[in-house]
């Protein structure tokens, strides 16, 4: 064997030695984690996630309750752990579905109708957006850029101006395209018809009765929880202040991202939305409801894709942003009623995707 060839051998045999030496640390978020078999199962996946570098925080449950429940770090050593169970995570567009729940009970209130056009709650919308309807703002078909165009606006007159004064993408009501812009103005709507800030109505009208007390909001001032807010990812630095409950009131957030919750609310909150303890049978059916077609194979409702998998049906939405390098993945199948929350603090992407979205499609397959 040439030198050369012993060198290479001996990085090789290094960087294998510094990829496993990375010691998994975790901490156990409940007490219901008692099926053994499973558990090594998913752990074997989550300690192959040091390739991601991932850290955060999962909770997998099936018919018979929570599975999983567990925080997660990869550190150089066991001492330099430090693992709290207990922190909330900026979950950014899986926010959507949030915002879609209150619209929604507010029309089993009779206070709206998702066939209202936008110009039934605002003043001066230009004739190309007039008929725009709720529906259409749900499904993202109302033909809204997203163009992000609220970001930094704390004031809601203005944030309205600026929404309605961007250019339409598309004749509203015919395919979809994204917009978060759509769900800003949601959001706005949900205020003018509470006659509450949006982030009020849904503490006021949901969290508290739920007891989500690691649920709260960007630019809440930490009116109700005082959350523990997981560390910045890497290359997350478009604020300053870790804490989004610390930020300005944003109108770029409302209804489209700005929900900050961890895995254990998420799970409550879910079972109940799925269960039809938040809205009734109606309602929770339109949520669920494959409304209009995004691509050959998904589908989507109000906040939520549906496509088909190995599995069987697939009711997901993750979220993702470089605010604070924070990402979140809710993956549900009814069929055989799993349930996969995956939220991260990693930052970054691993080949191409979200952290939270690629340990949630390997875990699913086990």
């Amino acid at each position: 064997m040439t030198k050369f060839v012993k060198k290479i051998s001996l990085i090789c045999f290094l960087l294998s030695l510094c990829t496993y030496a990375q010691k998994l640390c975790s901490s156990d978020n409940t007490d219901n984690s008692n099926r053994h078999e499973d558990i090594e199962a998913f752990e074997n996946t989550i300690m192959d996630a040091h390739k991601m570098k991932f850290a955060g925080s999962v909770l997998i449950s099936d018919e018979n309750g929570i599975v999983l429940s567990k925080s997660y770090q990869f550190k150089k050593s066991l001492k330099d752990c430090n693992i709290s169970p207990n922190e909330s995570y900026w979950i950014a567009s899986l926010s959507k579905h949030f915002c879609a729940v209150a619209i929604l009970k507010l029309a089993e209130e009779g206070l709206l109708s998702l066939n209202d056009p936008i110009s039934s709650f605002l003043d001066h919308v230009p004739s190309d957006k007039s008929d725009i309807t709720l529906h259409q703002l749900l499904t993202h078909t109302s033909g809204m850029a997203d163009n992000y165009v609220a970001d930094g606006i704390s004031d809601r007159d203005k944030a309205i101006q600026k929404i309605l004064s961007d250019d339409l993408v598309q004749k509203p009501g015919t395919t979809y395209a994204y917009s978060n812009q759509a769900y800003n103005l949601l959001a706005i709507i949900v205020e003018l018809t509470s006659k509450t800030s949006y982030e009020a109505y849904l503490h006021n009208t949901f969290f508290k009765t739920l007891n989500l007390t690691f649920t709260g909001h960007a630019g809440d001032q930490s009116q109700w929880n005082k959350l523990k807010m997981a560390k910045k990812g890497k290359g997350a630095s478009r604020r300053i202040k870790e804490n989004p409950q610390l930020w300005e009131t944003n109108y770029g957030y409302k209804g489209s991202t700005g929900i900050l919750t961890n895995p254990t609310d998420l799970f409550t909150w879910f079972n109940a939305l799925y269960n039809g303890k938040l809205l009734s049978k109606d309602s929770t059916t339109l949520l669920f409801t494959e409304h209009v077609k995004k691509s050959d194979k998904i589908f989507y409702g109000y906040g939520w894709n549906f496509f088909e998998d190995s599995i069987g049906k697939v009711i997901v939405h993750s979220g993702d942003d470089d605010f604070i390098g924070h990402s979140a993945t809710l993956r549900f199948y009814p069929d055989v009623k799993r349930l996969y929350i995956v939220t991260s603090n990693t930052g970054g992407t691993y080949k191409k995707r979200p952290i939270a979205q690629t340990l949630s499609s390997q875990l699913k397959k086990l």
